[in-house]
């Protein structure tokens, strides 16, 4: 039943991310042809200004619309008066809150790759990609990390884990506020405003806490020296120590998240 959940969640999206996705890199390759002939003709400086100021809101429009969508369809499908009917169909809620999460976490991770995909679009030319890598290289070099090392690549994955795990617990914080706030009666969206600021001074005591208790260890310590060639000490270097730590402590709070709100949708769920 998930994968018809997912399929309706992708249908139902789909037919606002694709087409803005499509336009955010029909406006880049305008905005490229624009750049590339605004040398020879003066008069093109007034239409790249107003494409460079359109890419700039379809980039921010990228990725604001997941997280509005992301809340509005948590609230509409399982809150709302939709949710009369989301809630008979033979669906688990914490199937109904997988479908979101994993909807919301594929569109996100398509809006960076396409907004990537612009931005090379936009700097794309004659060996490009060689002259990046290049200047990539010559740039840890010079900060004293060798990107041919494994602990590099083990450090970068810890950092890339750190980031998608952030990113979900911040999906999840959005949903168990919703399904905390709804017990608001006649003011579920100040109960769920109330309660996302609720487990976010949590969360951030728990960070001040985990802080704390770093700062007397010799990670915290290589971390405020900022020595980056530290990370060739090996995998378990400063640096990726501190993202498995900080991933760790973001999974404990999205599964906490996640209970709370299967358990509010199944226990405590109120359409009136």
């Amino acid at each position: 039943m998930l994968t018809k959940l997912l399929k309706y969640e992708f249908l139902s999206t789909g037919r606002i991310f694709l087409p803005l996705y499509l336009t955010l890199v029909g406006v880049s390759a305008i905005l490229k042809l624009f750049i590339t002939i605004e040398r020879s003709i003066d008069l093109m400086i007034v239409p790249q200004v107003l494409f460079t100021l359109l890419y700039v809101v379809l980039i921010v429009a990228v990725f604001a619309l997941v997280y509005i969508l992301a809340c509005m369809r948590f609230y509409r499908n399982l809150l709302g008066d939709e949710g009369y009917l989301m809630h008979t169909l033979p669906v688990k809620p914490y199937e109904h809150v997988l479908a979101k999460l994993i909807t919301s976490i594929v569109w996100m991770l398509a809006s960076i790759a396409v907004a990537i995909l612009s931005v090379i679009v936009l700097a794309y030319q004659k060996g490009f990609f060689r002259d990046m890598f290049n200047m990539l290289g010559q740039l840890l070099e010079a900060i004293g990390v060798y990107w041919s090392k494994p602990s590099f690549t083990f450090t970068v994955v810890s950092c890339l884990v750190l980031a998608v795990v952030t990113t979900v617990t911040g999906f999840m914080m959005f949903y168990a506020s919703m399904a905390v706030g709804q017990l608001l009666r006649g003011h579920r969206i100040v109960g769920s405003i109330l309660a996302y600021f609720g487990f976010y001074t949590i969360s951030q005591i728990i960070s001040l806490i985990m802080v704390l208790v770093l700062s007397r260890t010799e990670i915290w310590e290589a971390l405020e020296a900022g020595n980056l060639s530290l990370i060739n000490m090996g995998a378990w270097n400063p640096f990726s120590a501190f993202f498995a730590i900080a991933a760790c402590l973001n999974l404990v709070l999205c599964v906490s998240y996640f209970v709370i709100t299967n358990y509010m949708l199944r226990r405590k769920l109120n359409l009136e």
